[in-house]
């Protein structure tokens, strides 16, 4: 039961988050204050301006389980720490945004990574995805049986730890989404967003 419901919460926090972003993309509005996806009212300090950043998704993919912050400081240079949604002195992030706000974020436990965040604002995806493509997948298959069906997807939020959680999007070029999420390699959720 417990299992359930953490699977259930990740669910619910990486869907929220991929979603959040694609609305604000659309519609150029202002997220929910305190969000650590807020980044419409993100104001780097003067100091971080020098910390901006080129990154593509193929850097966010180098960044893997295990590594410290050092680590990844040496595929994407300093990063911006930033609060976390409930600050404890064991866990940190950090922010490292782009001149297009789009971004990448990091959260360490004890100085290792345990999660990383991939916005996808002004993405150049442009997948083709329909809701006939949608209702093709279920609840159990592994990426590589989405892939068949969607082609390959964006991974936009990556979870570490005893249940490894992912999330993958699917971008058409009007902003449609479909969205899933893995859990230990297998599809436990899946969503749309403004797909006809």
């Amino acid at each position: 039961m417990k299992i359930v419901i953490l699977i259930l919460v990740l669910i619910a926090i990486i869907v929220i988050f991929c979603f959040k972003l694609n609305v604000y993309n659309s519609n150029n509005t202002k997220m929910s204050k305190n969000k650590k996806t807020d980044i419409a009212n993100s104001k780097p300090k003067k100091k971080a301006a020098s910390n901006k950043i080129a990154f593509d998704s193929d850097k966010f993919l180098k960044i893997r389980e295990g590594m410290n912050y050092n680590d990844v400081k040496a595929i994407l240079g300093n990063g911006e720490k930033i609060k976390v949604q409930k600050p404890v002195d064991w866990i940190n992030g950090y922010r490292w945004l782009n001149a297009d706000k789009s971004y990448i974020e990091v959260d360490f436990r004890n100085n290792i990574i345990s999660a990383k965040y991939l916005s996808y604002i002004d993405t150049s995806m442009n997948a083709k995805v329909s809701q006939k493509d949608f209702n093709k997948l279920s609840i159990g298959m592994t990426y590589d049986d989405v892939v068949k069906i969607l082609g390959p997807g964006r991974l936009c939020t990556e979870h570490y730890g005893n249940n490894h959680g992912q999330a993958y999007s699917w971008i058409n070029h009007d902003g449609s989404t479909i969205s899933i999420i893995l859990q230990n390699g297998k599809i436990t959720g899946k969503g749309t967003s403004d797909l006809n």
